[in-house]
């Protein structure tokens, strides 16, 4: 029998990556239980932000009115997505849109099945040509972490 048939079996469809998220599940939760927290001289605590940019796709230009839309999910929930342009804030993205896909993937991420989210974005406010669109991802315990992606606005 294969290797990876016999993780199938044991570890289910997911095989090596349903492995691997078990691996690093149970070693963040092994540290922070016995540490009681971060261990000492660790700058913060193993939790990952996930992130996907659904919506614009990077290889389309853009004009008018767009929705920028995608997913975002934190071990300890996602309480808010900064959006900008060229560095400039632009407000917060609209949090809370159902994601069943991903409550089934990320069942230990608290929030992961409403964790969709979206933001108008007016590009006739823009200059057109290449622009960087950011969005930050702020984590139930305060973690931030940033994403960039190029944006060409064709208005």
């Amino acid at each position: 029998m294969s290797l990876l048939r016999r993780l199938r079996e044991v570890y289910g469809s997911e095989g090596l990556i349903g492995l691997r998220r078990r691996l690093v599940s149970r070693l963040a939760g092994r540290l922070v239980s016995r540490w009681g927290g971060d261990p000492p001289g660790a700058p913060m605590r193993l939790e990952p932000i996930l992130f996907h940019l659904d919506q614009p796709r990077q290889d389309q230009a853009v004009s008018d009115r767009i929705w920028v839309g995608g997913w975002a999910v934190a071990r300890s929930g996602v309480t808010g997505i900064e959006v900008r342009l060229d560095s400039e804030p632009l407000g917060a993205a609209h949090l809370g849109i159902d994601r069943p896909d991903l409550a089934r993937l990320y069942p230990e991420f608290e929030g992961a099945g409403q964790s969709g989210f979206i933001f108008p974005l007016d590009t006739t406010l823009s200059d057109d040509g290449q622009h960087e669109l950011a969005l930050i991802v702020t984590s139930g315990d305060g973690r931030r972490k940033g994403f960039q992606f190029p944006l060409t606005i064709d208005n």
